[in-house]
């Protein structure tokens, strides 16, 4: 018996090995599937069953998150038995990436040739919630333990061209901001206008803001992507004390000069995303704010829960109390996790932090943060955002934020 069950133990390991990526696929394991698939791929001759075997794997990639190794296999695809599967596949993908626009025309390619195609008309019903003229109405409160609150309320409307190669958008908002510093009754409007298919996808924006004290003034931000989602530089005149939320900021007027860069990449470790901001603030003062993370591939917990590490710093030149302005700098390292839901009606996200300090400017803390968006009706959504930080300096500091919105599409 003992003899068996060695054998066994020994043959198991080796029988899943022989297992093949269409039998890994036939079985729902896409993440073996997409491993083995790429494997098998390299060196396959050009056939039918290769299409099969590379539409399997293109569909394995898509489905475990690998989306910038999935849309190569799709487009090799073209022109096969598999067209229809693999543009529809890469348009999914492009959706799924926050890339609607990108999506629709292979939507549209295959409605052309088959317009009761369900998958297309269901995927380019869905991307139209992104790319369909929208208003959105918007609620907020936002508090800390420092005695600084805001109510917050606001009106946009998002429009895109009719070739789908710029955005346009529009908005109010208006609020109340109580601190110990004094009230405020901020108000403002603002324009955008994203061109994200022209070469470094450009982005200005505009904003005429009343802080509640120190009149109406003109700020902006200029965006550009020389590597779409993955490359973004950006400059921007900010209003300092709506950025840092400080009432002492805010009653003094403080404004800023900003410099941001972020990036992301897929790597064989997993997925990394940084971003560094510089803020050049009107009282002479200068503060760096970044943070680094990598969501590993190894992703061993039950639940499609994925977890994720990193470090978040911050660094001014001197410290000002008006402000967070650490000096000498902020570090902390942090271990979290995060789980998402994607139904056709219900986007939802959850997410769990824990940090340990390696600085003296820091203490060990914690955040949640939970985001939603429902479909009621074909083209009317409700929404709601928030989140809680626990975050000393060393000294306590916490901070919490809900808010809610309505999306009506047109």
């Amino acid at each position: 018996m003992m003899r068996l069950l060695l054998a066994i133990a020994l043959l198991c390991p080796l029988a899943a090995l022989a297992e093949t990526a269409l039998e890994r696929y036939e079985a729902e394991d896409y993440k073996g599937a997409a491993r083995l698939g790429l494997r098998e791929l390299a060196d396959a001759p050009k056939g039918a069953k290769t299409d099969e075997l590379r539409l399997a794997v293109a569909n394995s990639l898509a489905w475990t998150g690998q989306y910038d190794l999935a849309i190569p296999q799709y487009k090799a695809l073209f022109g096969t038995r598999y067209d229809t599967d693999a543009r529809i596949g890469l348009a999914n993908v492009l959706r799924w990436n926050g890339q609607a626009d990108l999506a629709d025309p292979y939507y549209r390619e295959v409605l052309a040739r088959d317009p009761n195609n369900a998958e297309a008309k269901l995927g380019r019903e869905l991307g139209g919630r992104d790319l369909r003229p929208a208003v959105t109405v918007r609620g907020g409160h936002t508090s800390d333990n420092q005695g600084v609150s805001l109510n917050e309320f606001g009106l946009s409307y998002r429009r895109w061209t009719e070739d789908l190669k710029g955005r346009w958008e529009i908005g109010a908002l208006t609020g109340q901001m109580d601190s110990p510093q004094g009230d405020f009754s901020p108000k403002g409007v603002q324009g955008s206008l994203w061109l994200p298919q022209a070469p470094f996808a450009p982005k200005v924006e505009a904003f005429v803001y009343d802080n509640g004290i120190s009149g109406a003034r003109l700020f902006g931000a200029a965006q550009v992507e020389p590597i779409r989602d993955k490359l973004r530089i950006r400059v921007a005149r900010v209003d300092w004390g709506r950025l840092a939320f400080s009432g002492a900021a805010t009653r003094d007027g403080l404004t800023a000069g900003m410099l941001g860069i972020f990036g992301a990449t897929s790597t064989p470790l997993g997925d990394v995303r940084a971003r560094l901001d510089a803020y050049d603030i009107s009282d002479d003062n200068r503060v760096l704010d970044g943070e680094a993370s990598i969501k590993p591939a190894w992703q061993p917990l039950p639940a499609q829960v994925k977890w994720i590490t990193g470090v978040t710093g911050r660094y001014a030149d001197r410290e000002d109390p008006r402000y967070w302005s650490p000096h000498p700098a902020y570090g902390v390292a942090f271990l979290g996790i995060e789980r998402g839901w994607y139904l056709d009606r219900l986007d939802l996200t959850a997410s769990a932090r824990r940090s340990f300090t390696f600085t003296e400017t820091a203490g060990d803390g914690w955040s949640v943060g939970l985001s939603g968006k429902y479909w009621i009706a074909r083209a009317l959504a409700i929404g709601v955002d928030a989140w809680m930080v626990n975050a000393p300096r060393p000294t306590p500091y916490a901070m919490r934020q809900v808010g809610a919105f309505v999306q009506q599409l047109w």
